[in-house]
């Protein structure tokens, strides 16, 4: 499966450098949370949790299960549910 397949487009690898430190890594999370990361970083995060979401629901195709991850993303609950699991 590659993000091609799942109608994310194509990332490079260099595209997708979290930073040299852990607190580089968070605050990488946080920015694309908050829809400001990078289009690579986001597609990333997208087909992760799209991945997640059908592992979840079987029943969810891939184009559902990134609809579902996209609005999530998008609307900000992904970030939220972050700040309700570190609470």
């Amino acid at each position: 499966l590659s993000l091609e397949m799942l109608g994310l487009g194509t990332n490079r690898a260099d595209e997708l450098h979290g930073g040299e430190t852990l607190d580089d890594s968070a605050r990488v999370l946080v920015s694309i949370l908050n829809n400001e990361g990078t289009l690579a970083q986001t597609r990333a995060v997208l087909a992760n949790a799209a991945l997640a979401l059908q592992a979840a629901e079987p029943s969810l195709n891939w184009a559902a299960a990134v609809a579902k991850a996209t609005e999530s993303l998008e609307s900000g609950r992904a970030y939220a549910a972050l700040k309700r699991l570190l609470a």
